[in-house]
């Protein structure tokens, strides 16, 4: 490799990084075209880099299409980092639940060239945290999450479960502006 300038160094780093991640990525241009899909991201969505753009980004649903819009304003005002817990669908109509990531890609004069966009699938940890926040309220005894201070001192609720709102007879919203030591002092 050493006949290649750190440009073109980068440049296949890049496109190596993209093509062996084991998340869904495309690249987007400046004109808010897909530039390239890596093969995870036709294999899990179902949809070509070509298919992408004549369909006007197939894989993201109707009902968030204002997403679509959003991520088009960061781009227009070249913005370092974006965000996004959402969902995606499938060509097969499957939604899937994903935290978008896209960061800009620059040229050696800094100059935004185009964006990256990750795609990771969460569907198996927001299934996980559906099941736990499940077991958590549908427990018979009540459970009490708060923070401690820095003594290690009960501090604020963080999050209580409908048993113990039902045994002290507040609302949840009630528990969690209160501590521990405020419901003692108040009984």
């Amino acid at each position: 490799m050493s006949g290649f300038s750190v440009h073109h160094m980068m440049h296949y780093s890049l496109y190596s990084f993209a093509e062996h991640s084991p998340d869904p990525i495309y690249i987007l241009g400046m004109d808010k075209k897909v530039m390239y899909a890596n093969s995870v991201f036709v294999n899990l969505y179902g949809w070509t880099t070509e298919e992408l753009n004549e369909n006007d980004f197939p894989h993201v649903p109707p009902e968030l299409r204002e997403e679509l819009t959003q991520m088009f304003v960061f781009i227009d005002q070249g913005q370092r980092l974006f965000a996004l817990d959402t969902f995606r669908m499938k060509r097969n109509g499957e939604l899937i639940s994903v935290k978008i990531t896209i960061s800009p890609v620059k040229d050696p004069e800094g100059c935004v060239t185009a964006y990256i966009c990750v795609l990771r699938d969460v569907t198996e940890i927001k299934f996980s945290e559906l099941k736990y926040y499940k077991l958590f309220n549908e427990a018979n005894d009540p459970i009490f999450i708060y923070e401690q201070d820095k003594e290690g001192k009960p501090s604020k609720f963080l999050d209580v479960n409908d048993a113990a709102c039902r045994m002290l007879g507040y609302t949840r919203q009630e528990l969690l502006d209160k501590t521990p030591y405020s419901i003692a002092a108040g009984s």
